[in-house]
């Protein structure tokens, strides 16, 4: 069985999902004998270092993290640093983060998958639609602004809706799920 091999570290993956990806550091190359060690940081006090996961491959240095190793990394954002090493010089050449989600194979049925924007989205449309339950006519939500929504005025929840529905949209353009821009043009 193959495994798929991204070209880089992943932005996103499911706990319990094994991870294989290339990557390259110009001046820092595995051909040259650098050794590359992934550092893995959460909010918690959690943190992995993926060092034995991580082989020459050409000059570019290709990591395998196994299910096991990854199931143990629970759900949340986490900061990942790409440190390379040589004779007592050491060198960061990798500086981002990743969102780890639940393994779905084992979360159960009360586990949403949706981004906050998306959940706001969804109650201020049930309010501003009037079916909405008792519960979500006074709806608490944080994040840049922390608000609870309680019999607000129509025209405060529309524009609060506007304002998370263009967040939801940048999200799903980030992930490359957001409307084409193509025009489509036939010549006579």
């Amino acid at each position: 069985m193959s495994t798929n091999v991204l070209a880089e570290p992943p932005k996103k993956f499911h706990a319990g999902e094994t991870l294989c990806f290339d990557f390259s550091a110009v001046d820092y190359s595995a051909g040259a004998s650098w050794e590359l060690c992934w550092y893995l940081k959460g909010d918690s006090q959690s943190s992995w270092a993926w060092g034995s996961e991580v082989a020459a491959n050409g000059n570019a240095f290709r990591t395998t993290v196994s299910a096991a190793t990854t199931a143990a990394i629970g759900a949340g954002k986490y900061w990942l640093k790409g440190v390379v090493e040589k004779a007592g010089e050491k060198h960061l050449v990798y500086d981002g983060s990743m969102v780890v989600s639940p393994d779905p194979t084992l979360v159960d049925g009360s586990y949403d998958e949706r981004s906050h924007a998306e959940k706001v989205v969804e109650a201020l449309e049930s309010v501003i639609e009037g079916r909405a339950s008792r519960s979500e006519a006074s709806y608490s939500f944080s994040g840049p602004i922390s608000r609870t929504i309680e019999f607000s005025p129509m025209e405060e929840l529309i524009k609060a809706r506007n304002r998370y529905r263009r967040e939801v949209n940048n999200e799903k353009r980030a992930k490359g799920e957001g409307r084409s821009r193509v025009r489509r043009t036939r010549f006579v």
